[in-house]
């Protein structure tokens, strides 16, 4: 009879251990933001950079910032948030006075828990 209540608070508090860490979890989660592809197009005097990126994290990412070499053009986000598992595409112009030929160029996303993912093209 003891063996059995023993039994049955160990199993009691596994649960109830395994749902506040699930619960927890559930509100911290992880943002991770992948950039999968990215195209530059120039087109007369504007540099036209489309980038498509996926949310592998646990969390919805908002996308607050674009910068290409520290300049913030002008960009559009298909949806933002982006929620866990979906993909989206950023289009951004640059006017190419304000971009070097022939150099890299480094991308930076920036997300509103201040958290930032680049990527540096040749």
């Amino acid at each position: 009879m003891t063996a059995l209540i023993v039994v049955s608070a160990i199993a009691i508090s596994i649960i109830v251990a395994l749902w506040i860490t699930g619960l927890i979890s559930s509100f911290t989660g992880v943002e991770q933001l992948e950039i999968k592809q990215v195209k530059m197009i120039y087109i007369n005097d504007t540099l036209k950079i489309e980038l498509v990126v996926e949310n592998t994290g646990t969390r919805k990412i908002t996308i607050e910032h674009l910068y290409i070499d520290g300049i913030e053009p002008e960009f559009n986000i298909d949806n933002n948030p982006i929620k866990p598992g979906e993909t989206a595409k950023i289009t951004a112009t640059l006017g190419c006075d304000k971009y070097m030929y022939n150099k890299s160029i480094t991308i930076k996303i920036t997300t509103s828990n201040g958290n930032y993912y680049s990527v540096t093209l040749p």
